[in-house]
This record gives structure tokens, C-alpha cells and sequence, in this order.
């Protein structure tokens, strides 16, 4: 395997090509990528037969400040891998052509909204920092926000749509047999026990319960 050296060279200030947006060294090759090492710039770029080569020692214009150059790797990977073995904290920027990815967010509302404080207090601009915050992206934010939006308007929805279970009443059982006769109220409850133990001399026991009411005082049972 050859080995790989690291000789310093002086090339010209990069540029930019206008009608592609792919920045160009003075040598005329093809960077691939561009890293932040600290402040430190490195690019990878490919030469026209096919090697790619480290370049270090750049500032953000890729202007060269003390360049150095390692290479040349037979493929991309190769180079990345000796880079940030050379420069471990080195950071890979967003091409200047294209937009950051922003981070995939997670729509699951219980998920982002258990990290902030009160999720829907605020403005939307105190809401969308708040997630911000959290390393999402604004646009991703927003999105979250609507998603809490909706969910909670679903709830409410379902809330006002469901009818309330009407409270019941109690009713009483005056217990002169097995099963019982139930009254709707604790009046007609009374009035038949006073009445049985006018008649009979026994005392009925009288208890509150959820039973459906059967019977009526002074009137015959329901069936």
C-alpha cells in the first residue's frame, strides 16, 4: 500500500465558479467538501486524475493562511478518514449551494413539549424559541407547534362532543322480602315501612342504593 505523504504547497486563493457554485482551488480541481477545524478551514479536493488531496490551513474564504496538503487518496472516504485523523474536532460545512438539512423532527407532541415549560403559554415567537432551543430547526418548530395545535383542538373537540353521563339518583330499598321493594324517594321509603309495621308490628330496614326504582308508595309495584 502506498504511503501517504503531507507536503506543503502555496496555491492560489480560492475562488468561487458563478455559474455552478462549486468552489474551485487555484489549481483548478474540485473541492468536495469544506471543514471547520476550530477556525481552521480544510477542503478535499478532487484532481483531474482522480485522486482526491487534504488541504489544510485555509480561512473561511478558503484564502491560505500556513496550507498544508496530504494526499492523493483513491477515493473520498479515504481522504475524509485521514482528515479527521489529522484534524479529530474538524467540523463538515453545508455546500454553498445548498441549504443546512435541518434536524428530522419529531412530531410526537408528548415528545417535544415534555422538555419545555408550559408548551402552550406565549406567543407564537416565544414558542418557536422555546423549541429552537431544544436543537430544532424554525422551520421544524413551527410544524410542532401545529401539530400541538391540532391535537389539542381534536381534544376539545372530542370533550364537547361527548355527552355527560347523567348523575344518578339515589334510590331506597326497604328490605321486606328477599329482593326488596325500591323507592325513589327516601319519603315514599319511610311511608311504606311506617305503614308495614303498623300492620304487621315489624320493623323494615331502610338502605340507600343505585337500584332501579320498582315501586311507588300507594300504588301497586311495577312490573
Amino acid at each position: 500500500m502506498t504511503r501517504k505523504q503531507t507536503t506543503q504547497r502555496t496555491p492560489a486563493a480560492g475562488r468561487m465558479n458563478g455559474k455552478t457554485g462549486v468552489a474551485k482551488a487555484g489549481t483548478g480541481k474540485d473541492i468536495k467538501a469544506v471543514f471547520n477545524a476550530g477556525g481552521e478551514y480544510a477542503f478535499i479536493e478532487k484532481a483531474p486524475n482522480g485522486k482526491y488531496f487534504n488541504n489544510y490551513g485555509y480561512d473561511k474564504e478558503l484564502r491560505p493562511r500556513s496550507p498544508a496538503t496530504s494526499g492523493g487518496f483513491d477515493s473520498y472516504g479515504e481522504a475524509e478518514k485521514m482528515l479527521y485523523k489529522h484534524r479529530p474536532k474538524a467540523v463538515k460545512c453545508a455546500p454553498k449551494n445548498e441549504k443546512s438539512a435541518p434536524r428530522k423532527p419529531s412530531y410526537d407532541v408528548k415528545a417535544i413539549y415534555a422538555k419545555t415549560a408550559k408548551p402552550a403559554v406565549g406567543t407564537k415567537e416565544e414558542r418557536i424559541k422555546r423549541i429552537t432551543a431544544l436543537g430544532l430547526s424554525r422551520e421544524a418548530a413551527i410544524k410542532a407547534i401545529k401539530a400541538e395545535d391540532e391535537y389539542r383542538a381534536r381534544e376539545r373537540r372530542i370533550q364537547t362532543a361527548t355527552p355527560k353521563k347523567p348523575t344518578t339518583s339515589p334510590t331506597y330499598t326497604v328490605w321486606d322480602s328477599k329482593r326488596g321493594k325500591t323507592f325513589a324517594t327516601v319519603g315514599e321509603a319511610s311511608a311504606y315501612a311506617e305503614e308495614h309495621r303498623k300492620k304487621t308490628g315489624e320493623i323494615l330496614t331502610i338502605t340507600q342504593t343505585k337500584r332501579k326504582a320498582t315501586h311507588e308508595y300507594g300504588k301497586r309495584g311495577k312490573k
